[in-house]
């Protein structure tokens, strides 16, 4: 945002020199505090930002809390039970009341088995939250560089348009001594509304590319200063990435299906309770007493077999997810290698082979115009080349660059 000032004086006042620097002080202080600042964002600032302002981080961490929550409860152990119970004959006026507490001594296999299978849950949501942010992140520095290539391309098109603009001025000093017609004057001016109109477009390509990005980041288009380079790398990144943490994270999840599958196997093992209280004993004399025993739950019809079928299936669902994530992977990175490694072929030879002769037609055809060595058709032909040349240079660029993010992020480096 820019502010403007205008200072007005009356031609009656004469204010002195120091007030004057004063007062403009005052509203360069003023017009700095009301603009907006920019900051500098690079490549590991989007990331950060990105994971940080993902839309559906919300959600994903919701999820694994309502896992959490779950792996607890199934953890919970059973409730002591109180009972009574009363005794009484209608051939006698005796009767007893037996009031008692029975409390479980050890969780059931099948809370053990479903505990497991939670953690499980847990495992396999967090692998999920990684790779919703891994998206996120690759999302982000997609529209980044972008934007960085659509700022190259507005330059492209602005010394298009400014070497028009100087040919229409030479062409309309060339028409008023007589020495064109107006067809050169009416030719370069068409010429130089249409790189006005391409710069224009490229400025509005931007700005949709700047509004897509800024939410990704919290941030508003104005705050967005991106700094990068889309000029390839000279060496590749290590092939030897860390471990994705989302496979990790499955890895973990198929290991507590596998306890679970192993604890199903001892669902046969019966729970043990402990039963203590107090007897009384109303007939001529009131007597008290106690109660004490021991119970087994019998898994009878609870067997191992149902439990381990679930918990096997669920151990083979994660590792065919995890085997399906690692797959994918390996298919994207064998192709973004293939890419990275041709376009970078193909940039440096094209770089190699144009560099010298566009800088020689640019000063050939330039100079030779302005001297009328040259025709306005030559002169408008060698400006389409010139843009034509950085254009393909940017493509290639650009596209290095996509390849170099589509095999990091088949590495799980965004995770």
């Amino acid at each position: 945002m820019r502010v403007h000032f205008k200072v007005f004086f009356a031609a009656s006042i004469s204010p002195s020199l120091p007030r004057i620097f004063a007062l403009l002080a005052a509203l360069a202080i003023f017009a700095a505090s009301t603009t907006s600042q920019a900051e500098d964002l690079r490549e590991a600032d989007i990331a950060a930002l990105a994971k940080q302002n993902n839309p559906k981080a919300g959600q994903l961490a919701q999820t694994i809390a309502v896992q959490k929550a779950n792996q607890k409860a199934v953890a919970l152990r059973a409730n002591p039970q109180i009972a009574w119970q009363r005794e009484h004959l209608t051939s006698s006026s005796d009767a007893e009341d037996i009031l008692s507490v029975t409390l479980p001594l050890n969780r059931t296999r099948q809370q053990r088995v479903n505990q497991a299978l939670a953690r499980t849950k847990v495992a396999e949501a967090k692998s999920t939250a990684l790779l919703g942010g891994s998206r996120a992140v690759y999302r982000a520095l997609e529209l980044f560089y972008a934007c960085l290539a659509q700022e190259q391309r507005i330059k492209i098109e602005e010394a298009t348009w400014q070497r028009l603009v100087e040919a229409k001025r030479v062409v309309a000093r060339r028409r008023e001594e007589g020495r064109l017609s107006g067809y050169e004057l009416s030719r370069v001016e068409l010429e130089s509304e249409i790189a006005r109109s391409r710069v224009e477009e490229a400025r509005t390509v931007l700005a949709s590319l700047q509004s897509e990005l800024a939410p990704l980041l919290g941030r508003t288009v104005d705050e967005l200063n991106l700094i990068g380079t889309l000029v390839p790398a000279s060496t590749e990144r290590a092939e030897n990435a860390p471990a994705s943490p989302a496979l990790l994270a499955l890895r973990s999840a198929a290991g507590f299906a596998g306890s679970a599958k192993s604890r199903a196997e001892r669902t046969w093992i019966p729970t043990v309770s402990a039963t203590a209280g107090m007897k009384i004993a109303n007939a001529q004399d009131t007597d008290y007493g106690y109660v004490a025993g021991l119970s087994l739950n019998l898994p009878i019809w609870t067997g191992s077999t149902a439990m381990q079928k679930k918990a096997h299936a669920r151990q083979e669902q994660v590792v065919a997810k995890a085997d399906s994530i690692i797959a994918e992977r390996s298919i994207r990175a064998a192709a973004a290698g293939k890419t990275l490694t041709g376009l970078r072929t193909e940039a440096e030879r094209f770089e190699s082979a144009t560099k010298a002769q566009s800088i020689a037609l640019k000063l050939a055809v330039e100079s030779g115009y302005r001297e009328g060595q040259r025709t306005l058709v030559e002169l408008l032909d060698a400006s389409a080349t010139l843009s034509s040349v950085r254009t393909r240079t940017l493509n290639l660029h650009v596209a290095i660059k996509l390849a170099e993010l589509e095999l990091r992020d088949s590495r799980g480096e965004f995770e």
